[in-house]
């Protein structure tokens, strides 16, 4: 139920904090003085503003990084590698989840009244994830 959510979206916070910690903490194994430039116009623009305007610690997200700037820009230039290898895509498919799905349906019947295919997050993400291999499979034996 909705607990369970809380939980869930509390423990990804805590993970991806601790996440942010280590990259904060091991800045200098990450070869994050190679920015050092950066970091130095980023705070001569800071001082030159006419604002009181004090630059804080600056914290270089790699691209290992999931949801960072650098880690969109490799997957896009690993997308962009594989278009060049293989050609350029025929089709662009997008799949979405129907919350009256017979399956999402079925088992909504089996637990208390009053719950929606949201509050088991569990079981409509494993059937989407199983539709969408599905239908890789049907693309791939066309």
């Amino acid at each position: 139920g909705r607990l369970t959510q809380q939980y869930i979206i509390n423990a990804y916070i805590t993970i991806e904090a601790q996440r942010l910690k280590y990259l904060r903490h091991n800045q200098d194994h990450l070869r994050s003085e190679c920015y050092q430039r950066l970091v130095d116009h980023v705070t001569n623009s800071a001082a030159n503003n006419i604002e009181d305007i004090r630059l804080g610690s600056v914290l270089i997200l790699p691209s290992i990084f999931q949801g960072s700037a650098r880690s969109m820009q490799q997957l896009y230039q690993d997308a962009m590698a594989i278009s060049r290898k293989i050609g350029r895509p025929d089709l662009f498919i997008t799949m979405t989840c129907n919350p009256k799905w017979p399956e999402i349906r079925r088992y909504l019947a089996t637990l208390p009244p009053g719950l929606t295919a949201n509050d088991i997050p569990h079981f409509t993400c494993r059937l989407f994830y199983q539709k969408v291999q599905g239908l890789i499979k049907d693309l791939e034996n066309v």
